[in-house]
């Protein structure tokens, strides 16, 4: 007897839901739409996909998986249009998967290496966190994010690749929005992030840097100038050098300054003035919260909370960044937006 028999209808396309409803409830299924992209980037599928459409029977076997597992996963991934459905056996990358490819110019594998892991584990910790003030990544880990990360020293290199992520066009509209030609030694005080730095130091040859790192980044940092052609242009020395260091620069990039409660964040500006010689400029690359950023900035600022605690790591507006800056004794200047939340803030020594 035919199926059709029984079905007398066709399913509905959507689940009858009032449309508020199902927003809000489409919304509760992030985690496993994270966690669908953190299988793939863990297993490199999308490298694999790039070689054109394959069975999902033959790629759970070269990657010993479950194949039955994997199809579901695939198969939510399509009905999401990040991958492609060929048949009942074959999958294929959509444009929208492409970046999920590790030697993708803009890949974001790196990116969801950490999110779909450590990051993911600590923002489960966001009630924690609120009750005690304690991060979530502590929670799970032991130790706060930067602890974690000194301790692991390839979990670092695959968070610090990872938020290079999509920074391309920002870093060229940095160095079309601000003139850098009147500083000819600028120094990158630490942090993941040297995007920046390297854009503004490719653009302009004759300029020169110091590279104030953590012990541990120096040989990676070194490693980095060296395969960019920057290296003789450039100087590394451990960041508890800082005092002896600075009064040789122009100018200054903080490490994110993000990452630090009000306190430590004003005692590390304070620092930075001392050391620095009269008029030299310290440069914040920062997202400012303002009433046209996205919530995914915001979202971001939840990600520091779950990182750092409720003491430490957050966004800013403009506002709070001045009042930061006057306290350590620093004169805020020119405001530079690149986009609708990130901004370059010119203060003076």
């Amino acid at each position: 007897m035919s199926i059709s028999y029984y079905i007398r209808e066709e399913f509905p396309e959507t689940v009858l839901a009032p449309p508020l409803e199902r927003s809000l409830f489409e919304l509760t299924l992030g985690n496993s739409v994270v966690q669908a992209l953190y299988v793939v980037a863990e297993l490199d599928i999308a490298t694999r996909l790039a070689r054109g459409p394959e069975d999902y029977r033959v790629l759970a076997e070269t990657l010993e998986v479950d194949a039955e597992g994997l199809y579901r996963v695939l198969r939510f991934l399509a009905r999401l249009d990040i991958l492609a459905r060929i048949d009942s056996h074959c999958f294929a990358l959509t444009p929208l998967a492409e970046p999920l490819r590790d030697d993708h110019p803009r890949s974001l594998r790196q990116y969801l290496l950490f999110r779909g892991a450590e990051a993911y584990a600590a923002t489960g910790e966001l009630l924690h966190c609120l009750k005690t003030g304690e991060s979530g990544f502590r929670k799970c880990y032991g130790v706060d994010r930067p602890e974690y990360l000194r301790s692991n020293p390839l979990r670092a290199q695959v968070f610090s690749v990872g938020m290079r992520a999509g920074t391309d066009d920002l870093d060229k509209k940095l160095v079309e929005a601000y003139d850098f030609s009147p500083i000819r030694v600028l120094a990158h005080l630490g942090g993941v992030d040297r995007t920046h730095v390297l854009t503004i130091l490719q653009a302009y040859p004759a300029m020169h840097c110091l590279f104030l790192e953590q012990p541990h980044a120096i040989e990676y940092t070194r490693q980095h100038l060296a395969g960019l052609g920057l290296l003789d242009r450039c100087q590394l020395a451990p960041d508890n050098e800082l005092e002896n260091r600075l009064a040789g620069v122009d100018a200054c990039l903080p490490a994110a300054m993000h990452r630090h409660g009000d306190t430590a964040a004003a005692a590390m500006l304070q620092r930075y003035r001392n050391a620095m010689p009269p008029g030299g400029k310290l440069l914040l690359i920062e997202k400012f919260v303002n009433d046209k950023m996205p919530w995914t900035v915001l979202e971001n600022d939840l990600t520091m909370l779950v990182s750092h605690g409720t003491q430490a790591g957050k966004l800013r507006t403009l506002e709070e960044y001045f009042a930061l800056l006057e306290q350590a004794g620093l004169r805020p200047g020119r405001f530079v937006p690149l986009d609708a939340a990130f901004g370059l803030l010119e203060a003076t020594c």
